[in-house]
């Protein structure tokens, strides 16, 4: 689920929620890099929290912490919507 910091068109921060993802296939991967891609390029980063080690090995050999903004094991989802109101 992406949360987002912005009501409008434009995003500010946005969070995918991935606690939930035991395992991530290539297809999403890409998947999620395009949408990356296409939201650095309007300005947004997406943070990835809750990621199991499976799912953050693979995002991460697909080099997609380069693409997206973070990925992240330790960081809640209520933490990082807490951090786009601040």
């Amino acid at each position: 689920m992406l949360y987002s910091s912005s009501n409008s068109i434009s995003f500010g921060e946005t969070c995918a929620d991935a606690g939930h993802a035991a395992h991530v296939d290539m297809q999403s991967a890409h998947t999620l890099a395009d949408l990356g891609e296409e939201l650095k390029t309007a300005g947004s980063l997406i943070h990835v929290v809750e990621a199991r080690s499976s799912v953050r090995d693979r995002l991460r050999n697909e080099a997609l912490d380069a693409k997206l903004g973070d990925i992240n094991r330790f960081t809640a989802v209520a933490d990082a919507v807490e951090g786009f109101q601040t």
